[in-house]
């Protein structure tokens, strides 16, 4: 993204209040033309309209509060938006320097990137980056907890709950937020992957998969574990670094462990069919593999809760989980303790 430099800024999202609102986001922008858009966390577009000798006027009816990306052009994201407690946003300056008023999220927002700003140009005077990154994270603590009661200290928690927290923890603080808040769908979303969560702990049953392999036929989770001592439901993609850094501990493993009854249910994030099916072939993946290519859209990964990759589940011929997060050595050691009793 241009102009915005700490990954903070990726914790705006549209958030969904119980009656709709108009909301209204308009101003000048020195300089600017053409298309101007209002957009998600995900850069799709809400609405849009043009921008006529540097003014433009944005309208959104939503039920909640919300927050979102400004937008010029393609791929320009300038600034953000927090729409709660006020209706009218008005934007001034210039792209490089926008000036955004509207309530004390906005005021919250304008204080991370002005932050954001300082920090970046201290970097690229040499400063030491490993000070730099600390005190801007103590200043994002202090901003969080200074606007815990407002939509951005709100979207803030939702956007690093998962991260942070334990499952029931989440919970308990997501029935803690106004009404407004909690009927947000980033927060029933947050609220669904901690049910998840609990519910894939160590010694409960897995959830149902049913997905297309790469000749398109249908493969259902049940028939792969019912058919084998354990399971190891893989979460990865061929654009994860990670993932790859996975595949020789996976492929050894496999080897070693496939005749006395362990098998491996791979789920891919790929959104590219060529992608998948060449790293497949090339890397050597025997396994059964599945993907509906639909990257983080899978619906298997929402199921399971899944916020960053690789993951895993081991389960076994029954359902259960009996383990989870097995990276690297871990997966050989625990087939070891438990296939060659």
């Amino acid at each position: 993204m241009k102009k915005l430099f700490f990954v903070a800024l990726a914790s705006l999202a549209m958030v969904a209040c119980n009656s709709a609102q108009t909301y209204t986001i308009k101003g000048n922008l020195e300089g600017a033309e053409g298309t101007i858009a209002l957009t998600d966390m995900g850069g799709k577009t809400i609405t849009q309209g043009e921008i006529v000798d540097g003014s433009f006027e944005l309208t959104y009816e939503s039920e909640t509060p919300f927050a979102g990306y400004l937008r010029l052009g393609a791929d320009n994201f300038f600034g953000a938006v927090y729409a709660d407690e006020v209706l009218e946003i008005t934007v001034s300056g210039t792209p490089e320097q926008p000036q955004i008023e509207g309530g004390a999220a906005t005021d919250a927002a304008n204080a991370m990137v002005a932050k954001n700003n300082e920090l970046r140009a201290r970097l690229e005077a040499g400063e030491d980056q490993e000070a730099v990154f600390a005190e801007y994270q103590e200043f994002i603590d202090k901003l969080k907890v200074e606007n815990k009661d407002n939509l951005y200290g709100v979207v803030e928690f939702l956007n690093t709950a998962i991260y942070e927290m334990e499952p029931q923890e989440v919970l308990d603080k997501l029935a803690e937020l106004p009404e407004k808040y909690a009927a947000m769908p980033m927060a029933q979303t947050t609220r669904q992957r901690a049910e998840n969560m609990l519910k894939l702990s160590v010694g409960n049953p897995c959830i149902e998969i049913v997905a297309p392999n790469v000749d398109g036929e249908q493969v259902k989770l049940s028939d792969v574990y019912k058919a084998n001592k354990y399971t190891l439901i893989d979460f990865w993609a061929s654009w994860c670094g990670p993932c790859m850094g996975e595949v020789p501990y996976l492929t050894a493993d496999y080897a070693k462990y496939h005749d006395l009854g362990f098998e491996i249910f791979g789920v891919s994030l790929d959104q590219n069919r060529e992608a998948w099916v060449k790293a497949i072939e090339n890397k050597g993946l025997v396994w059964v593999n599945v993907s509906n290519l639909q990257a983080w859209a899978e619906p298997a990964a929402a199921d399971y809760a899944v916020v960053g990759i690789p993951a895993n589940f081991l389960v076994d011929s029954e359902g259960t989980i009996v383990a989870k997060d097995l990276r690297g050595e871990a997966l050989g050691e625990k087939l070891k303790e438990l296939l060659e009793k």
